[in-house]
């Protein structure tokens, strides 16, 4: 989950949140447990299923408050049952906690939490990889408003992870643009969309930290990738 994310906010933030957060304990837990028990391909996932629905439960009771208690503890939590939620096939299906992640992004509140950085905007960063993964599997339709990603303060910064997260968010208006739901009400201007989502483009690629090229690289070998050295994870994480 943090592999554009140089802070590492979902290893080294949400552990200590969850000391005091059951929401974000029992998230933990669940997942933690799913992906054991599918390492060792121990069937049924007992643990995991009941760590899940204890995470459910306060979930529930978080989202019965009123949006101005909402922050980046439930936007993490949520995020990270979606995760269990793409291990579960049953349960990838129906994409309950994607769309959470969106309803959560659409309160001011959280929004202006997630543009100030930190755990809420990880999370954010996650929700978009995890939207991108669910039209790729399931060709669910990109969420039309990913433009509000442009307010995150990825945009306002020059490391790499920030560089990462913004050609990642340049990916999913491509697949926005190319793959464009026929059942969507929403009429895009194609043309121009796609000239301005060239034009970001060019100028990510001519603005890009010298980290975002090899220091060496070979050819392919037959059905092989050629082999890329990257100085650092994000670039590394983002090809």
């Amino acid at each position: 989950m943090d592999s554009c994310d140089e802070d590492r906010h979902f290893t080294l933030t949400v552990p200590r949140l969850a000391l005091r957060e059951p929401m974000l304990l029992n998230s933990i837990l669940a997942l933690a447990s799913r992906y054991d028990a599918l390492r060792r391909s121990v069937p049924p996932d007992l643990e995991a299923i009941q760590y899940n629905q204890k995470s459910i439960e306060w979930l529930i009771a978080s989202f019965s408050k009123p949006p101005s208690t909402y922050g980046s503890e439930l936007l993490a939590a949520v995020v990270m049952t979606r995760s269990y939620e793409e291990c579960d096939f049953e349960a990838d299906i129906s994409h309950l906690h994607l769309s959470g992640t969106k309803d959560l992004l659409a309160y001011d509140k959280v929004a202006q939490i997630a543009s100030r950085g930190g755990l809420a905007e990880a999370a954010c960063w996650v929700h978009l990889r995890q939207a991108i993964y669910a039209y790729l599997v399931r060709r669910r339709p990109v969420d039309r408003h990913i433009n509000a990603f442009q307010n995150l303060a990825a945009f306002r910064r020059t490391d790499d992870s920030s560089y990462a997260n913004q050609i990642v968010y340049h990916f999913a208006r491509t697949l926005r643009l190319l793959f464009h739901s026929s059942r969507s009400k929403e009429r895009l201007d194609t043309e121009d969309t796609w000239a301005s989502l060239q034009t970001d483009i060019d100028g990510w690629f001519s603005n890009k930290p010298l980290s975002f090229s090899p220091v060496f690289a070979s050819s392919p070998n037959g059905p092989q990738f050629p082999a890329l050295v990257m100085l650092s994870s994000p670039p590394g994480n983002m090809i």
